[in-house]
């Protein structure tokens, strides 16, 4: 090819168009390609450029934190997120110094960048394709994948790769349409009234080696030159930074196990044993299973069960007998038998009701033979619902139905409310005699009482410095509050959020309470840290409304617990067994329709059996219990799937699965040792 003339000469050079690669040259410019045009066609080229380089450094940026912040431990994800961040380094620190005038290569740069960011937005569809498009259909990039939420990054990191991508492929087709020259400064001249000035020059593609050399030599003197070095080097540190930072920066691990749970919402209900609600669920250890028959105080089996007196209550003043109720026949054998014919569960039955002491008396040490004995109910304790079809009972057929699972502690409901938020039993030293519980010597109970001889506080009492009762019985006192450990401290010392949410506490907070409040189903109440005034009060016990608001604008905290108002709490003597089911299972379809169903683990558990008979012998345990099985469902986007949990757990297991999932220390020896619902569970 003929050499243009002059190739070699850096100035005195008639401007000349610039060669594009392996092209011949354009035709001269008309009219309208004069020196200001072309000035002007390269600023805005150069601001595209620029433009497309912030872009990049955006999206790379934010897969830098993608990366960091989880997805580093999936191994393909990862890798090519980790590629992204150090391509889109590069690229964007090739665009601001690989400009026309330096290394003459901008066209080439152009066409990399674009293949570049045209496999990286090909990485970030693929991204949200995998994680996106199989989530719910509240939206594609709502891909929050088991604990990992990265989506409104991500899709700013999209939207920041396609404008780079535009920006890119305009440039590109406006240099491969309009080539401009490649421009270089000349060196610098002054003289004797002479300002300095800098003449731009349009050197040939066809220029020597050793004119290339002394052009960018020369160029690096010239205006903008300084500029540029400054970029290049502000961009070989921002490359070696993003490397350095991406590779010995500690990322957060992805969420694995326990960890995928951002929530558990604790479902407390009243009083039902296992056999008496789901003996007949398939699958699970039910009444098919048991053997043996109810006996007397004396040991002597029933020859029929005993007719279950009206409106039966554990209250029931001694030396009273209430006439039989009348929905059930006399003579019902000595065995256990279906409610419904008798009592539909949409009507209130009578309630065996038991006591610390009354329920080891039922247990008869394993043997599970004198709950008609050592209860107040008749024939009612061996009085059982099918419950697998109702509410609660088609969730649990979805989800996990545990069938080993038993109340912490014997009696009554304030105690193992206790267990369910402390795993203690607490103490009152100083009760007065006249609630105290006397034994004989054998250990017999000879007078009932709310305390043990000893000073703990085992049925129902009272808080004196949270709501309570207008009206006491007499001689009654009320419980000086508590100072043991609870894990809502555990749980605020950790900085983990939670709140106990109650049926109707607002109202009783004011002190117009529902008649059906239940005072005694408020564990918190009674310690110092949640007193009426405190701050911890106000922070965290809650209304019932405040847990639908929750639900409702996604503010679940970490750990909730719930406590239905009576009406709605399953307790028989006051309370039907369908409503409570369609009232409990309605708020956790709520929360299954939220934002935070993803992450959450809600378990449903009763706090004691109610007087109600079961087969199944407790584990050994200590003098507290555990006491009967209850029922219990895990019921999760992590739950095993129309699963029965074998395992042996008690109500502590929901501690342990706190303690375990939040990282906070055990509150006692129960706790440290059960076992934390992870059978019901499989994480991904």
């Amino acid at each position: 090819m003929q050499p243009l003339p002059n190739h070699d000469r850096l100035e005195g050079v008639a401007p000349a168009v610039g060669l594009h690669p392996l092209r011949a040259a354009p035709a001269p410019p008309g009219p309208r390609s004069g020196p200001t045009s072309v000035g002007t066609s390269r600023a805005r080229r150069r601001v595209l450029r620029y433009a497309a380089a912030a872009s990049i450094a955006v999206g790379g940026y934010i897969h830098l934190c993608l990366y960091r912040n989880g997805f580093r431990a999936i191994p393909k994800i990862g890798t090519g997120f980790l590629l992204q961040v150090v391509t889109s380094a590069l690229v964007a620190g090739t665009l601001l110094i690989g400009r026309e005038r330096i290394l003459q290569v901008g066209r080439l740069v152009v066409r990399s960048s674009v293949a570049v960011q045209l496999s990286a937005l090909g990485l970030s569809l693929g991204t949200l394709a995998a994680f996106g498009l199989t989530r719910t259909p509240a939206g594609l990039f709502n891909f929050q994948e088991r604990g990992l939420q990265p989506a409104p990054q991500a899709l700013i990191a999209l939207v920041a790769e396609l404008v780079a991508t535009v920006l890119l492929v305009s440039t590109l087709v406006l240099d491969h349409l309009r080539p401009l020259p490649i421009e270089m400064d000349a060196p610098r001249r002054s003289g004797i009234g002479r300002a300095h000035t800098s003449r731009r020059l349009a050197v040939p593609e066809a220029v020597s080696s050793t004119g290339r050399l002394m052009a960018r030599l020369a160029r690096l003197t010239g205006r903008g030159g300084r500029k540029a070095l400054v970029a290049g080097v502000l961009a070989i540190v921002i490359v070696i930074g993003t490397i350095a930072y991406a590779a010995t920066t500690r990322s957060k691990p992805a969420a694995v196990g326990l960890d995928q749970i951002q929530h558990v919402v604790v479902v407390y209900m009243e009083n039902w044993s296992f056999d008496s609600l789901y003996g007949k669920f398939p699958g699970a250890n039910g009444i098919a299973n048991a053997t043996g028959v109810q006996v007397d105080r004396n040991g002597v089996p029933y020859a029929q069960l005993p007719q279950p007196p009206s409106a039966a209550k554990a209250e029931q003043s001694a030396g009273t007998t209430p006439p039989p109720d009348a929905r059930f026949p006399a003579g019902l054998p000595n065995a256990p038998f279906d409610l419904a014919p008798y009592v539909p569960p949409t009507d209130d039955i009578g309630d065996p009701g038991s006591g610390f002491y009354q329920e080891q008396a039922q247990i008869d040490g394993g043997r599970m033979d004198r709950f008609v004995a050592n209860g107040k109910g008749g024939a009612l304790p061996m009085g059982y619902y099918d419950a697998t079809n109702l509410p609660l009972g088609a969730l649990a057929q979805q989800y996990t139905l545990d069938d080993s699972f038993f109340h912490a502690a014997f009696g009554s409901s304030m105690l193992n409310h206790f267990w369910l938020v402390s795993g203690a039993t607490p103490q009152w030293p100083d009760a007065p005699a006249s609630m105290r519980a006397v034994l004989d010597q054998s250990g017999h109970l000879v007078k009932d009482g709310v305390v043990t001889p000893d000073g703990y506080l085992v049925n129902t009492a009272y808080p004196a410095d949270g709501p309570h009762p207008a009206k006491l019985a007499p001689g009654t006192q009320l419980v000086p509050p508590l100072t043991g450990a609870t894990i809502g401290d555990r749980l605020s010392a950790k900085g983990v959020s939670w709140a106990w949410y109650a049926g109707g506490w607002s109202n009783a907070l004011a002190g117009h309470p529902d008649p059906l409040f239940q005072f005694n189903h408020q564990p918190f109440d009674y310690y110092a840290n949640y007193a009426n005034g405190t701050p911890g009060q106000a922070a965290h016990l809650k209304d019932e409304t405040d847990l639908v608001q929750a639900i409702r604008t996604d503010t679940l905290p970490a750990v909730s617990f719930y406590k239905p108002i009576g009406t709605d709490n399953e307790h028989p003597g006051y309370a039907n067994l369908l409503d409570g089911e369609m009232h409990a299972a309605s708020l956790i379809q709520s929360i299954m329709a939220s934002k935070a169903w993803k992450s959450t683990a809600i378990v449903v558990a009763y706090d004691e059996n109610g007087g109600f008979w079961d087969h199944v012998s407790p584990p050994a345990g200590d003098r507290w219990g555990p006491g009967t099985r209850v029922p219990a469902m895990v019921i999760s986007p992590f739950a095993k799937r129309h699963f029965v949990d074998h395992t042996t757990y008690d109500t502590t297991s929901i501690l342990s699965l706190i303690e375990h999932r939040f990282g906070v220390k055990p509150l006692g020896p129960r706790d440290a040792a059960a076992p934390d619902l992870q059978g019901a569970f499989t994480f991904k």
